[in-house]
């Protein structure tokens, strides 16, 4: 039902006054120094970043996120929905792998815990062949793209076959209870702009929202930080 969502919806529009502005990020845009742009993230409730160090901003992006993730499932009747904005990081961890494996590396440092499997795990089922630790629509493209990629030596064509099959998880007909009989994703986001009034609507534009601003954010600060 729409009123499932209604606190959720409620909630985030107030979380949004807290958001980024157009100003602020404009500020960041402008900034001198890297310094002067980790500021402005602290100043909104980021966590401390230290200038020049990435590993301290991926810290604070993947706290920022990790805390948006807690807040949305927290109150969200279904947290399958939120799961389907999770999966791109799942496929990320999945392509780090892949291209690890073809080079004979680690892809410790690449890995993301902001899928719905943790980053380690995924690479772990993956190295030791564990079908059973991961669902078959990721460890059966991650089986071909290793054979691919071994086969052609293109990690384009692997990045490929990967996004297909993300997208095509995306798209699986699912039995969320705001789905109608038979409808997909791609179904529910035509439908969703028809139904800009309802919760729901509201629910998935504040999440992308959060997400770009997120990723903006990290941006400019790479932007701005110097070469090593």
């Amino acid at each position: 039902k729409d009123t499932d969502y209604l606190y959720l919806s409620t909630r985030l529009k107030v979380l949004e006054r807290t958001m980024l502005s157009k100003e602020k990020l404009s500020r960041m845009a402008s900034s001198r120094t890297d310094d002067e742009a980790c500021k402005v993230l602290s100043e909104n409730g980021w966590l401390e970043v230290s200038p020049g160090s990435s590993d301290s901003l991926e810290a604070s992006i993947n706290a920022r996120r990790q805390e948006m993730l807690e807040l949305l499932y927290r109150y969200a009747p279904d947290r399958r929905i939120i799961d389907i904005f999770r999966l791109k990081y799942d496929f990320h961890n999945i392509k780090a792998f892949v291209k690890a494996q073809a080079v004979g590396e680690s892809p410790d440092e690449l890995l993301s815990d902001s899928g719905t499997i943790p980053g380690a795990k995924m690479a772990t089922a993956l190295r030791e062949k564990l079908e059973e630790e991961i669902p078959e629509n990721m460890y059966g493209p991650a089986m071909e793209a290793m054979d691919l990629l071994a086969r052609t030596r293109d990690p384009q064509l692997s990045d490929v076959l990967l996004d297909r099959a993300m997208m095509a998880s995306m798209l699986e007909p699912v039995t969320y209870t705001h789905l109608l009989a038979h409808e997909t994703l791609r179904d529910l986001v035509c439908r969703l702009p028809l139904e800009k009034k309802k919760p729901l609507y509201h629910l998935a534009f504040s999440f992308l929202i959060i997400s770009l601003q997120i990723h903006l954010s990290s941006t400019l600060i790479y932007m701005l930080s110097p070469c090593p």
